[in-house]
């Protein structure tokens, strides 16, 4: 594969592509595997997209500040019929709303709470907010914008959902799973239809925060076996996805613990960190599904 029209353009943003991790060992399996590759910017206006076989989005993280500019971007390649992951799954999983929608076909999901721009932000906090309460946007990447409070500091809960709404965008709130604090979160990672591996995440909203180019909080990442209850939610959520969208590329489903079982915190089907240093041979892996 040596000419444009069969290359993959791995696709980043400009402050993101010294900071994703995954990118040299993605690049190293791409040669291993003799797929020619280029690293591209989603916004640059000088690309031909059509000249590449293979459109591969990784880490355009800046797409939050940008959203109408980056699903105009989706809309304008979505044709060319060569995009990872299909537009449908992009847009679906861009926008945190399908928690709800996900609850209410039975799949574990942390309870949420909505509030739109045009909703009062004084909306009484639901039964099962406990000690703590998370608050965020609806489309947001590496812990933008979120924070935690005690769920009785009603009136910064109230400024942070405002400053949320008044800038156009939908609020959500979510009980804190402390839980988390000891065990972290657990990344499930599926290329295809099948499990490749999973990872442990430290628990993001801790007093000490360190951010990363604008970009993304820093995050504690290490190997994790998943246990067979993780196993099992992540599973039932990968095939109810992939029943909707047909086969996807990459997927990681996001798990919270809880004294009643994982809980499916987010689906990142867009531009998630893949952890790849984690898993010997999930790069491999990942290129032989682009293969396939």
């Amino acid at each position: 594969m040596n000419d444009g029209v069969t290359s993959i353009a791995v696709i980043t943003a400009a402050a993101a592509a010294d900071n994703d991790t995954d990118l040299p060992l993605l690049h190293r399996a791409l040669d291993d595997a003799g797929l020619a590759h280029q690293l591209v910017l989603w916004d640059d206006p000088g690309v031909d997209w059509s000249s590449y076989g293979v459109l591969l989005i990784r880490s355009t993280w800046d797409y939050v500040e940008r959203i109408n500019d980056f699903l105009g971007w989706i809309d304008r390649v979505a044709p060319l019929g060569t995009l990872h992951n299909p537009a449908p799954a992009l847009r679906w999983s861009l926008d945190k709303h399908y928690l709800g929608e996900m609850a209410a076909l039975g799949i574990p999901t942390v309870p949420t709470v909505y509030v739109a721009p045009h909703d009062p932000a004084n909306a009484t906090l639901p039964a099962w907010a406990a000690d703590w309460v998370v608050v965020k946007p609806t489309i947001s990447a590496g812990s933008r914008d979120t924070d935690r409070y005690r769920s009785g500091e009603t009136q910064a809960i109230e400024a942070h959902v405002r400053r949320i709404t008044e800038s156009g965008r939908t609020a959500m709130i979510q009980p804190y799973l402390d839980r988390v604090d000891q065990a972290g979160e657990t990344a499930m990672l599926y290329f295809g239809a099948a499990f490749s591996h999973a990872a442990r995440k430290g628990p993001l909203l801790s007093t000490q925060r360190t951010e990363v180019a604008g970009l993304y909080l820093r995050e504690e990442i290490s190997a994790r076996l998943p246990s067979p209850e993780e196993l099992s939610v992540a599973d039932q959520v990968n095939r109810w996805i992939t029943r909707r969208f047909g086969p996807l590329t990459y997927a990681r489903i996001d798990l919270l613990p809880h004294t009643d079982g994982p809980m499916v915190l987010e689906v990142e089907l867009v531009e998630p960190s893949l952890f790849l240093e984690t898993e010997p041979g999930a790069a491999a892996r990942l290129v032989a599904t682009l293969a396939a």
